[in-house]
């Protein structure tokens, strides 16, 4: 923490008042993105407390995993008697879109310290990436962009840890939560971000071959039409991205020539 520190304090020195601005822009922007996850919160911790699975071993899990479906799905295993290494290799193979995430977001890390690179990274969920990469892709000179990550991740964070509480105590009275359809705010945010980046030619590019093979393949089991998706969008941009950087390399050895 005390690198994160030194490395705010940096961004005051070189931005100004942006990095508090940043981190309040971030928690208000997320706010809407609140709306959808609570329902979810609510509903993992209602079935940590049907299964009897314990309310502090039920927030380990959303302290520790920070992922609903893949929560979801390893409360499950566990309660179904599933050995350790199953829970954790299907837990991850479903959280494993969030390494290609991860790898996107990394270049616009690379200045940052270690510690921080951790906070932010662990905070990373669908909707945080499509937030943080935006506010990263503009061009308007911010040097703490950092910190709308942090402050829209940790605002989510905090609200999934409250909501999975409430969740594990109150989760019969509130076992009707789902059917008001709050976690439609989710799909339209998702669909507005999607919507923004149609300017990009290369994020079209990815979004209409993972759209294609997701739809295709949008009847296989357990979601796996998305998993074998996200990959193929991500093989993609990064073969876009290569094309480019190779014309581009091209045109430097003409001009040098």
């Amino acid at each position: 923490m005390k690198a994160a520190g030194a490395a705010g304090a940096a961004d005051d020195r070189v931005a100004g008042p942006g990095r508090l601005e940043e981190l309040r822009r971030g928690a208000r922007d997320v706010l809407p993105v609140v709306v959808g996850v609570v329902p979810w919160g609510l509903i993992f911790g209602s079935i940590g407390a049907d299964h009897h699975f314990g309310v502090l071993n039920t927030l380990l899990m959303s302290f520790t995993i920070n992922a609903a479906t893949a929560q979801v799905v390893g409360l499950q295993m566990i309660v179904a008697g599933g050995a350790p290494l199953v829970v954790v290799l299907g837990t991850v193979i479903i959280n494993s879109r969030l390494l290609l995430y991860s790898l996107t977001i990394a270049p616009f890390l690379r200045r940052l310290p270690p510690p921080w690179r951790l906070l932010l990274t662990f905070g990373m969920t669908d909707l945080i990436f499509v937030m943080a990469h935006r506010r990263f892709e503009s061009e308007d000179g911010a040097r703490a962009k950092h910190w709308y990550f942090m402050g829209s991740a940790y605002v989510l964070f905090a609200s999934w840890i409250v909501s999975t509480y409430v969740g594990y105590v109150y989760g019969l009275q509130l076992a009707r939560i789902p059917e008001l359809g709050l976690d439609f705010a989710i799909d339209a945010l998702l669909i507005a971000f999607a919507m923004g980046s149609l300017a990009n030619g290369r994020l079209a590019a990815v979004g209409v071959a993972a759209g294609v093979v997701g739809l295709t393949l949008q009847t296989l089991p357990g979601d796996a039409g998305l998993y074998i998706a996200v990959p193929v969008g991500a093989v993609v941009g990064l073969t876009l991205e290569r094309w480019s950087l190779t014309s581009i390399l091209a045109r430097l050895r003409a001009v040098r020539g």
